[in-house]
């Protein structure tokens, strides 16, 4: 027997009101809200009013997001090896605190950049001693 909700007509409703319906319902994290489309909130709705148990639902659509977010990582990986197999990098200083720096090599993948390596230092004098001993030639 299908449980009827007190949504009745998905097409007159908002995406709010859809996200918020769900999240009573569900266990589901803002965040793994936020990756669902409208289209497999309404579908969850659907499976919701269908009389599919609420747990069983949010576990096969976080299994899903779960599972989504693994492939994307892979590749993004991949394609950050690629970059660094290529020499495609920049070497910066970034000041992260009041008197301690950092030495990084950053890729861009995406329009995002990626640490993939990291120096911390103490102090300024500690950075440009480690610089000078390393033949790094990067502008403080």
């Amino acid at each position: 027997m299908p449980v009827h909700s007190k949504i009745k007509n998905t097409d007159e409703i908002s995406n709010d009101e859809l996200t918020t319906y769900l999240k009573d319902k569900t266990h589901l994290t803002n965040r793994q809200m936020e990756l669902i489309s409208e289209e497999g909130k309404q579908k969850m709705k659907e499976c919701l009013d269908n009389g599919l148990p609420a747990k069983f639902v949010a576990d096969m659509f976080s299994e899903g997001i779960n599972s989504a977010l693994k492939d994307h990582s892979m590749v993004i990986k991949g394609k950050i090896e690629e970059e660094i197999a290529a020499g495609r990098f920049q070497e910066l200083i970034r000041r992260t605190g009041r008197n301690e720096y950092a030495y990084q090599k950053v890729v861009s993948v995406d329009g995002r950049d990626y640490t993939f390596d990291q120096k911390d230092f103490k102090s300024d004098r500690q950075c440009r001693q480690w610089l000078k001993m390393k033949n790094i030639n990067i502008k403080f």
